[in-house]
């Protein structure tokens, strides 16, 4: 179909023979790799009728290797609730990423805007996404995304940031580098869009000697004792700890509406509440 702007390659994905090629790379790669999830790039572009007959064949191939709960997640992109929804529980897709929220909620989160926005970008998701909302993926950033920490910004906003993508209605998403505090190379918080790539220069190698690094992904960053990977672990293990903060209803107790301030909201699972404050 040629290309797909800017730079890839289309897939006939409405032809036979495209989509048993597109089935049988995705099931080497879970044979080879023993994941117990996929994730599906830019669902909204496929040809129709080819993501159910994928993740129909992704199901029934990881089932009969033993995985009965392989997670397929797909990716939209777009900042409209309502044209997410469809793929959402449907198509056989289990999650999806949360767009919508991040778009809202990231100045909010960065203290540029009052904290009553977080409440509101809550309750619109949950008004429309239903008891589904627990089911989207929720990120501060990822690889087609604006790191969420710039230059000057203190690790504080980040950390607290991090707090709110783990104790949120929710799965939360952690793009590498996140726990260890990589910084955008540009100051901005508004979406990508087409001043600005897709792409923008977020995808640092790790390792000390890589060839692409960016100021702050310098050295050797698989460092489990720094600031910032430590409050990660502190964060995650009490969201493991406690039930709530994985699968609690939410109930939102505080929000500032005058400007930046206090969000607080409780979690609620059987008898068990806990009450989280930013």
């Amino acid at each position: 179909r040629g290309d797909f702007p800017p730079n890839y390659r289309h897939f006939a994905g409405d032809r036979k023979e495209t989509q048993d090629l597109l089935v049988r790379i995705v099931k080497w790669w879970i044979k080879e790799t023993d994941v117990d999830g996929a994730r599906l790039d830019a669902i909204k572009h496929l040809a129709p009728g080819l993501l159910p007959h994928l993740t129909r064949e992704i199901r029934e191939y990881a089932a009969s290797l033993g995985k009965k709960n392989f997670w397929r997640v797909g990716e939209n992109s777009s900042g409209v609730d309502e044209e997410v929804v469809p793929f959402l529980g449907s198509q056989g897709v289990d999650s999806v990423y949360n767009y919508t929220s991040y778009r809202r909620d990231n100045r909010a989160l960065h203290g540029q805007a009052a904290t009553v926005d977080l409440s509101e970008s809550f309750e619109k998701s949950r008004r429309i996404f239903g008891p589904l909302t627990g089911a989207l993926l929720r990120f501060l950033d990822n690889q087609d995304t604006y790191r969420f920490l710039r230059t000057n910004e203190p690790i504080e906003l980040l950390k607290m940031a991090l707090g709110y993508a783990l104790f949120s209605t929710g799965i939360p998403f952690i793009y590498y580098g996140t726990e260890q505090a990589f910084r955008q190379a540009v100051d901005r918080l508004d979406p990508e869009g087409p001043d600005l790539p897709a792409d923008p220069r977020n995808r640092e190698d790790m390792f000390e000697e890589g060839k692409f690094k960016s100021e702050s992904s310098v050295g050797d960053k698989f460092d489990q004792d720094s600031p910032m990977f430590k409050r990660f672990a502190q964060l995650a293990a009490l969201r493991r700890e406690h039930g709530a903060l994985r699968r609690g209803e939410q109930y939102v107790r505080w929000a500032d509406s005058g400007g930046p301030g206090i969000y607080a909201f409780s979690r609620i699972y059987g008898d068990s509440e806990v009450l989280v404050v930013m």
